[in-house]
């Protein structure tokens, strides 16, 4: 529905924009029941919409209050009026050098899974690829032209590779690291998607926002992903801390300072910080000087993984499927 259909015939040629304006910030349903609750809206705000539409205020002014009213929290921008006409999708190439490790991403249904649990949880206006493919690099990727997130078989057997190594007497062992850190590398991947699509404000580096966004979710799994996955609260926490492991065996890595990623290490610790963060109590043996965190930085990571989660719950807000 757009803004001229929330008001009568006659009053569409100015007060238009005012009420596109109102839209974008409550949605039509909302001003139905703002109007029902008018006593709750404050008198000086009434005035500012109708000096509008009385012609009594310029619209450069009108749009100077409605930014007021938005960087002060008084409305919030709200994008719940999207149409949700688009769907995460998966697709598989076929790989001859490396069928064992698009054997794996397939039978473990990783990339069908998050598609389901995204399409259940969050509105798109068009399709998104996400495809196992052999790449001729180890990689994961998103690719805006193409709205495709793609998951090289390169990279899956990379990531085998290293289970094996870190685990070389547990195969069961190898196959769960290998999954939480695809999974982790997933929804990373999916972050870049979503900013991209959604035409999300991100301050600093893109790189670093999407690692966090997905160490969110990844926390949350034990709530968010249902019964399509171990209910156990530790569940999550395991899945954050084998990607702080991955990283963290990569760490020998050459660094390259100039890239938009963080180096490894930093990587590490930072999401060892969010595992952290999200319960100190759970994961108190995560602080010591010789493991995954020292206490001067674990002392600020419930302050963290709060304020990122608040970000990107406020970000996001308005995309979510109710």
């Amino acid at each position: 529905m757009n803004g001229a259909a929330c008001m009568p015939r006659a009053l569409r040629s100015r007060a238009g924009v005012a009420c596109v304006a109102a839209v974008a910030l409550l949605s039509c349903s909302a001003l139905g029941e703002a109007r029902a609750q008018s006593d709750l809206v404050p008198g000086w705000i009434k005035n500012v919409f109708g000096l509008y539409v009385d012609g009594d205020l310029p619209e450069d002014q009108f749009l100077t209050a409605i930014t007021y009213l938005i960087d002060n929290g008084i409305m919030r921008v709200s994008a719940s009026g999207i149409a949700d006409e688009g769907d995460f999708y998966v697709e598989y190439g076929a790989s001859d050098s490396y069928a064992d490790a698009a054997a794996y991403l397939q039978d473990t249904y990783l990339l069908e899974d998050n598609a389901q649990w995204l399409n259940e949880n969050y509105k798109l206006t068009d399709d998104v690829l996400i495809e196992g493919a052999e790449c001729s690099e180890v990689n994961a990727f998103y690719t805006p032209s193409e709205k495709k997130i793609t998951m090289c078989y390169e990279f899956v057997d990379d990531i085998l590779n290293a289970g094996y190594a870190l685990y070389p007497d547990d195969a069961d062992r190898v196959e769960g690291f290998a999954y939480n850190v695809l999974d982790g590398i997933l929804l990373h991947e999916t972050g870049h998607a979503l900013v991209h699509i959604y035409d999300l404000p991100i301050t600093g580096l893109e790189e670093d926002a999407v690692d966090q966004f997905a160490a969110l979710i990844q926390s949350r799994t034990y709530t968010d992903y249902g019964s399509d996955y171990d209910p156990d609260y530790e569940t999550g926490q395991n899945m954050m801390l084998d990607v702080a492991d991955w990283w963290d065996y990569n760490a020998d890595d050459p660094h390259v300072y100039w890239d938009v990623h963080s180096l490894n290490e930093q990587r590490f610790y930072n999401i060892a910080c969010y595992a952290y963060g999200a319960d100190p109590e759970y994961n108190s043996d995560l602080v010591g000087d010789d493991y995954y965190l020292p206490p001067e930085r674990a002392a600020s990571c419930k302050d963290e993984y709060e304020k990122m989660a608040f970000s990107w719950d406020r970000l996001l807000d308005g995309y979510r499927i109710e």
